[in-house]
């Protein structure tokens, strides 16, 4: 750990002032470098043109800030873009998406005032995105290979490396630490093709800020960072962030470093840091279940900036005070400022679900889990709703009022189609009604997933024994119990279907084994097999 803090305290950092944002042009050497001028020389003409095409084909939305009647309105990364990085990352098409960069870098140098979407398209490669995983550091690193000179590949890969040491903190330190190195460098090489790169002085303040203890070699850090690019809202809003309490500071701290940022002068940023620090605080409030004193901080905050992540705040906040319609209307707005907020459609589904309307949640959970795959916080939910659903169609079941039972379990089936629960509920409901073709269909599926319980294949074992097929029924709990292992209650049903083939020494063998684990029931069947013996 000391040869580490010894290089934390050598660590190479190139830095360069800002130039200024004229016409700028963007053209790529033969060895790879990134270069900007005023003019583009005639040997690099045709990648030029090639970008400009694919700074016309990004969405206008992400262009730049805009306002409206004095308010600051933030456009974020659109659904579209934030699946074709998905896309171009896993096909491994590296050259796109180093285009697709460079069409967004060119922008930025344009308009520095939006330079968080830097982060927004970078936020694709981290963990929590559920784009990636962890070990999938090979992308990057095959993407670094082919690509040296370009600064894309190694941010991706020091975002990816610190959302993995963050899993590890407070899990296995020393392993957090490693990855925070390996972040490093690649953040060291990134500054060196891009001395003014706001994402790589952003990274390297969070890499920092996490490990290094000398408090003064991070106020060195800060201070080149924010001199390099006074224009960045990005690092600023970094900056600011690492003050605040989810870094052990407070809400005085963020105002006092927002103050230090905007004496420096640069873009007016003071719009923006008050309402993102008043973002930081309402997460604070929201995760002390204080959520009415969340909605009151982003009421304040959107009274001169409209983002994605303020509504998105609010919305989650007024959920939690069961203020669904309204919570709903926040969610939208989320949405229509950033399309690629999965975050939002989840909020948005879980609106729906309280107010009883499951189908407009199913379609909004599908829209989820479209841009943030299967994440934990979505997975339970939909879990949870199926739950709820299933246990409304058994109520209505025990009523006898069969078409609505059957109803529920529809709209569960609408949220996962290959749902055990919903599945094995609704095989219960056509089997009341007599319907054994399609309580079988319902029950064979549900027996085939990998949260299948016991009841479920008992329901099997009834529909079967319905129809006296004896063998499938062995089928089933000698399928269970190669998934389970011996179980007495399993061997004993087992037990029963072999001794209805004629199959007595079979059964035998199962009930002994049952009563060698405990069962009391076993000796029944012990006895029966004996006798149909002699």
């Amino acid at each position: 750990m000391e040869l580490f803090r010894i290089w934390m305290l050598a660590l190479p950092v190139v830095l360069a002032t800002n130039s200024a944002h004229g016409q700028l042009h963007k053209w790529v050497d033969d060895q790879g470098v990134v270069h900007f001028s005023d003019t583009v020389p005639t040997a690099a003409r045709n990648h030029s043109d090639i970008q400009r095409k694919l700074i016309q084909q990004q969405t206008a939305a992400e262009n730049e800030t805009t306002q409206i009647s004095g308010v600051v309105v933030h456009q974020g990364i659109t659904a579209e873009n934030w699946q074709r990085i998905q896309m171009l990352l896993k096909a491994r098409q590296f050259t796109a998406l180093n285009g697709m960069f460079d069409a967004l870098d060119v922008r930025l140098h344009q308009h520095p005032e939006v330079d968080y979407l830097e982060a927004e398209y970078h936020a694709a490669f981290d963990i929590s995105s559920n784009i990636v995983s962890p070990g999938m550091d090979h992308y990057f690193t095959d993407w670094a290979t082919n690509y040296p000179g370009t600064k894309y590949p190694f941010l991706a890969k020091a975002t990816f490396y610190l959302s993995e040491a963050r899993l590890q903190f407070g899990i296995d330190d020393q392993q957090a630490d490693d990855l925070i190195l390996k972040a490093l460098t690649d953040i060291d090489t990134a500054l060196r093709i891009d001395p003014e790169s706001a994402l790589g002085y952003s990274l390297l303040l969070r890499a920092t800020h996490a490990v290094v203890n000398n408090q003064q070699r991070y106020q060195e850090y800060l201070n080149k960072a924010i001199n390099a690019r006074p224009d960045s809202v990005l690092v600023a809003r970094t900056a600011v962030e690492l003050e605040g309490p989810q870094h052990g500071g407070t809400e005085s701290a963020m105002r006092n470093m927002a103050s230090q940022i905007l004496a420096i002068g640069g873009v007016d940023k003071s719009a923006g840091l008050a309402a993102h620090i008043e973002w930081l605080m309402a997460q604070q409030n929201y995760q002390r279940r204080q959520y009415s004193q969340a909605v009151t901080r982003m009421n304040r905050a959107l009274q001169t900036v409209q983002s994605a992540d303020l509504y998105r705040m609010r919305g989650d906040s007024r959920l939690a005070l069961q203020q669904y319609q309204s919570a709903m209307e926040d969610m939208t707005r989320a949405i229509a400022l950033r399309s690629a907020d999965g975050a939002s459609y989840l909020g948005r589904a879980k609106a729906y679900g309280a107010l009883r309307q499951y189908r407009n949640a199913a379609a909004e959970l599908t829209s989820a889990n479209e841009l943030m795959g299967d994440a934990p916080e979505l997975l339970m939910y939909r879990q949870s709703l199926i739950e709820t659903l299933a246990g409304m169609s058994n109520r209505a079941l025990q009523r006898r009022e069969f078409n609505q039972a059957l109803d529920f379990t529809d709209k569960a089936l609408m949220l996962d189609k290959n749902s055990g629960t919903a599945l094995y509920q609704r095989a219960q409901v056509w089997l009341e009604m007599g319907e054994l073709a399609e309580a079988e269909n319902d029950a064979v599926v549900a027996v085939k997933q990998p949260e299948a319980q016991f009841e479920w294949f008992e329901l099997l074992d009834t529909i079967y024994s319905r129809r006296q097929q004896w063998q499938r029924i062995e089928g089933i709990w000698t399928d269970y119990l190669a998934r389970y292992g011996d179980e007495a209650d399993a061997l004993l049903e087992r037990a029963d279907a072999r001794y209805r083939r004629d199959d007595f020494n079979g059964a035998l063998a199962d009930a002994s084994k049952a009563a060698n684990m405990g069962s009391t029931a076993a000796g029944n069947m012990i006895n029966r097999a004996r006798a149909a013996n002699y």
